[in-house]
């Protein structure tokens, strides 16, 4: 569902503490607050708040989110009424009838069904399509120090940048036909194993990538898997590709997977201890559309799930125009 930006911004401004202290007994904690986890059993402080960054923090649970959050928890409220209990107004929602939404849930639970149904035993093509993306992972080498980390500093990104991520200083290219340095990224199925790599080709200093066709091109079976740039929890974020995955992370310090596509966010496995999905969609029709396939689905197994949408671009360029600039 799409939401109101300027109610959502209202909500969001609303101190995190504010609303706490009025359920919870904060303790100041240098720049956080800490108190006993309101959302399990404890004897000593693991919840955290930080007014600064916006969120608040349970080391105890992994319990994790934003102002609207904490107060869809703390009172049991759905989405837009905490939303109107923050910023004074309900966010305007496009809402679906409710014989469209069925028919879409059945659509899109039918075609998990059927994805599941099928098992992931790879046939002889796929199982050389997968050893060939395993060997371009195993002959990478860590991003560290790497040109494919100074691309991704170079798009804004400021956090670590996780093992799933490596680099190739030459890598073939089957149209250029010619090798070229590209960042790698591994991409696990729904059992953690490598089955296929993305890979996204980069001018010799990294300040971009290679004027070349295609620019990125995965290999190997892609099935039920992502690109885990973080561990998951209880939330976890879905976004289409590597760069706005990490844009999305670093924005919301919420964990944030790759589905190398937007087209696949519907397919992507689970962990089961996500119990809510958050899908970080490109702005426009398709994406959004690409989203809320992917909304449907995961609602339909008793997720909760929200979709994400900067107001216009991905989530790169929202992180880029809040300031973040090139190392």
């Amino acid at each position: 569902m799409m939401r109101d930006p300027a109610a959502l911004e209202r909500a969001r401004s609303v101190p995190l503490s504010e609303v706490a202290a009025k359920r919870l007994r904060l303790v100041k904690a240098g720049r956080e607050f800490k108190a006993c986890c309101p959302f399990h059993d404890e004897k000593s402080p693991s919840f955290f708040i930080n007014d600064r960054k916006g969120f608040f923090h349970c080391f105890g649970c992994g319990a994790h989110g934003d102002v609207i959050d904490l107060l869809r928890r703390l009172d049991g409220l759905d989405f837009a009424a905490a939303v109107e209990a923050l910023s004074g107004e309900r966010p305007a929602l496009r809402r679906n009838t409710a014989l469209d939404f069925e028919r879409r849930m059945m659509a899109a639970t039918e075609e998990y069904t059927a994805a599941a149904g099928r098992g992931w035993e790879p046939d002889e093509d796929e199982r050389a399509r997968m050893e060939h993306a395993r060997a371009i992972w195993f002959n990478a080498r860590p991003i560290a120090g790497t040109v494919a980390e100074t691309y991704l500093r170079w798009r804004g990104i400021r956090l670590p940048l996780p093992p799933t991520l490596r680099f190739a200083p030459a890598l073939w290219h089957a149209t250029a036909r010619r090798e070229f340095p590209a960042l790698v990224a591994a991409m696990q199925d729904g059992a953690g194993t490598i089955t296929a790599v993305q890979r996204i080709y980069l001018t010799p200093d990294g300040r971009g990538k290679l004027d070349v066709k295609p620019r990125k091109k995965g290999k190997g079976p892609m099935r039920d898997g992502a690109v885990r740039l973080a561990r998951p929890g209880r939330v976890l974020g879905l976004a289409e590709g590597i760069e706005t995955a990490l844009s999305a992370r670093q924005i919301y310090s919420l964990p944030v997977w790759s589905a190398n596509g937007a087209g696949r966010m519907h397919s992507v496995a689970l962990p089961d201890c996500v119990e809510h999905v958050v899908v970080f969609a490109d702005a426009g029709e398709t994406g959004i559309a690409a989203a809320q396939r992917a909304a449907d689905l995961f609602a339909g197994r008793g997720l909760l799930v929200d979709i994400e949408a900067p107001l216009e671009g991905d989530w790169n360029d929202a992180l880029m125009g809040r300031g973040a600039v090139a190392a």
